[in-house]
């Protein structure tokens, strides 16, 4: 039985335009009704269209499609299944890493609103990072900016953050601005961790949120938090560590939000 290409495409599913892309890149070749000219297919055509969206939803491009059912033997097949079944298992677990880390900083933008102006004692994360701003600005050497590139291309893995480091004089503080990543996330990213990368481990801290006006925090920012350790006969024991968890910008508005860690000796 000879079908058109009306019959074709409410048989199966596709568009015209769809079946004749088939035939464009050699998947299949109607024939011609010699009264008038125009295709015809049978049911072994109908068979390679349902063939071929097997393939195409197992994620086949009509070029990988062609040579599956025009060029390959059974074991040829075996081997191209083979390789898209490692290439889709690949694909889900990334997926699976890209919804854990999504989990992770959605729990983290669930606690603004809670941190904000309150104080709580907890573990900070374990992380590895990479200073790369200063007091002075961006530090500029070609390692430096390399590297935080690289690391900006694997964002969210990679995240800004910072800390204060008491001066020489013991008066003021250094705000240094840093990439960094979860040590938990470290071995599933592509970018090689620098060798200049020093590890943070994780510490018992007072935690707050700050929030600010399109601006990076300051150690200003933190005069309630000092006042927290004090009143509670606490003792700073290290480099206040910062990330910067949210930026919204919204009717002209820029609100950042950093939560703050104070490692402390309870």
């Amino acid at each position: 039985m000879k079908y058109k290409i009306n019959d074709v495409s409410k048989l199966i599913g596709i568009s015209k335009e769809a079946i004749r892309s088939y035939e464009k890149v050699g998947i299949i070749s109607p024939k011609r009704d010699d009264s008038n000219g125009y295709r015809t297919y049978d049911i072994e055509d109908v068979g390679i269209f349902i063939r071929s969206r097997i393939y195409k939803n197992w994620g086949f491009s009509q070029l990988e499609i062609k040579k599956l059912i025009n060029e390959t033997n059974l074991e040829e097949t075996i081997d191209v299944l083979t390789d898209k079944e490692q290439v889709l298992q690949d694909k889900i677990l990334e997926e699976i890493r890209i919804l854990n880390n999504l989990k992770k900083w959605k729990k983290r933008y669930s606690e603004i609103e809670k941190l904000m102006g309150n104080f709580e004692i907890a573990n900070s994360p374990k992380l590895y990072k990479f200073d790369c701003s200063g007091d002075s600005g961006f530090y500029e050497n070609e390692d430096v900016i390399k590297t935080t590139a690289d690391y900006i291309l694997d964002a969210p893995y990679f995240y800004s953050g910072g800390y204060f480091k008491k001066c020489d004089n013991e008066q003021n503080w250094e705000n240094v601005i840093f990439m960094c990543i979860d040590a938990e996330d470290k071995d599933i990213v592509k970018q090689t961790i620098s060798e200049n990368a020093k590890i943070m481990e994780s510490q018992n801290c007072v935690c707050t949120v700050v929030e600010t006006n399109g601006r990076n925090i300051k150690i200003q920012d933190l005069d309630s938090l000092f006042e927290f350790i004090k009143l509670n006969k606490l003792s700073i024991e290290g480099k206040i560590m910062y990330i910067r968890i949210l930026s919204i910008h919204k009717d002209r508005a820029h609100k950042v939000y950093t939560k703050v860690f104070v490692p402390i000796n309870i």
